[in-house]
């Protein structure tokens, strides 16, 4: 089969590789981040303020557990 018939069949003829900006960053905002990210559109937090935040909290917690045991 051709490639041009595989592009129009599966893609619906739309080419995603090799576009500039896939991803659209007009204005999504997930609920409790301040910035707009196109990975969080609908959800409490994007994944790299999640990731931050569990980063502190982990911190944190292996603060607490440290005094805990002295």
């Amino acid at each position: 089969m051709s490639d041009a018939y595989n592009r129009d069949k599966y893609s619906g003829g739309k080419q995603f590789c090799g576009t500039r900006d896939p991803i659209p960053v007009s204005g999504l905002k997930p609920h409790n981040c301040k910035t707009p990210c196109p990975y969080g559109e609908g959800h409490a937090f994007c994944f790299p303020c999640m990731a931050k935040i569990m980063n502190e909290h982990r911190a944190l917690c292996r603060k607490t557990e440290v005094k805990n045991a002295a």
